[in-house]
């Protein structure tokens, strides 16, 4: 975000927002595909009478979508508090008088 017209702030935002909704939707395929493996797993298991692999499925699924939640939130924070850095630093680098020559 070099340039200060709000048209590049706009442009920027949007670009940032899009980065940001893709992290999410990552995270909502990922939980789609879990959530698709357990169920398949739970299903075999349900034909085989196999009572433990179905007890965990019925299981599995009450902490698969918490924990989904809390990788996608991490990484959503994690990757802001790296951008905000980036951002706070190439600021630091544009007005320092040392980085200047002053």
């Amino acid at each position: 975000m070099s340039e200060q017209s709000a048209r590049s702030r706009a442009r920027w935002a949007i670009r940032e927002g899009a980065i940001i909704g893709g992290i999410l939707g990552f995270w909502l395929v990922a939980l789609l595909a879990l959530t698709l493996l357990l169920s398949v797993v739970a299903n075999v298991a349900l034909m085989l009478n196999l009572e433990p692999f179905y007890f965990f499925h019925s299981q599995s699924m009450q902490f698969v979508l918490p924990l989904v939640l809390q990788a996608a939130t991490a990484n959503v924070a994690l990757y802001t508090l790296v951008r905000v850095g980036m951002l706070i630093i190439d600021h630091w680098r544009k007005t320092s008088p040392a980085v200047q020559g002053a």
